[in-house]
Formats: structure tokens, sequence, C-alpha cells
């Protein structure tokens, strides 16, 4: 009996960090007042690791402004495209995500979502490949979509 309880509880717990994870613009007095309600305890219990193990990245829109300390939303994270290494890594990871995205044609917000960096680092390393004939596009602006060749 112990174990379909400690499943129940378990379940209980998973639906209530996803319902959390579903709902980034929830505040944290909304969170309060969640710890009031049916399942409180199992809420209190929660800890940021859980939320961050169950996909939660922690960085939320903040009408513009920059929260110190704060790290850029990127799938991967930061890029460092200082180097000449640096550039080829993230060149080859571009290359790589286009091949993952069927060759495309896709946008440059896609292509960014997978490898992460900063929009400017996409679009010079897209250009860079663009140039060594590796990468096509059609389009203008937003609505530029790149393919491998």
């Amino acid at each position: 009996m112990a174990g379909i309880t400690e499943d129940i509880e378990t379940s209980i717990r998973n639906a209530l960090i996803q319902a959390i994870l579903n709902n980034p613009k929830a505040t944290i007095a909304d969170l309060l007042a969640l710890t009031r309600g049916e399942h409180a305890s199992m809420l209190r219990e929660i800890t940021l690791g859980q939320l961050a193990d169950s996909g939660w990245s922690g960085v939320g829109k903040t009408k513009g402004k920059k929260v110190k300390g704060q790290k850029p939303a990127g799938k991967p994270g930061k890029v460092n495209t200082r180097t000449q290494a640096g550039r080829a890594a993230y060149d080859k990871a571009i290359l790589d995500a286009l091949q993952e995205l069927d060759g495309g044609p896709v946008s440059g917000a896609q292509i960014k979502a997978k490898v992460g960096g900063t929009s400017l680092q996409a679009r010079a390393a897209l250009n860079r490949l663009i140039e060594a004939g590796s990468v096509t596009f059609e389009g203008k602006a937003r609505g530029t979509k790149y393919s491998l060749k």
C-alpha cells in the first residue's frame, strides 16, 4: 500500500511542478497563495532544483529591463565567437541545427533557438556560411529563411 501512496504523491508533485512551468507569468505571491490550498504541504516542498530539472530556465521577461545577474535566454546558453575556434564551432553547430531541421528553409530565430547565442552571433555565423557556400537564403529582414546548399 505504501508504494501506491508514494506513486500518487509523486504524480501529484509532478503535476504541481508542471502547472508551475505552464504558468511562467505566475508571481511569487500567486505561488504563496497556493501554499494554503489542498496540496499546500506538497507545494511547499518543491525546490527550485526540481523546477530546473523539469525544464524551468529561471529566466522570464522583465519588460525590457535587465535583471542584475540574469543571463540571456538561449537553448544551450552563452556562445563564444570571439576566437576563430569559437566561430568555427558555432558555425558547425548552426550547420548541424539546419541538418536537424531537415535542411530548411527555416528562420534565423528557429536556428538560434536550437544553438543558442545572440541574434547578432547567429546572423554573423549565417553570413559566414552563406559566403562559404554552405547555406543559401531567401527573403528579407524577419522573413529571411535559410537552407543548406
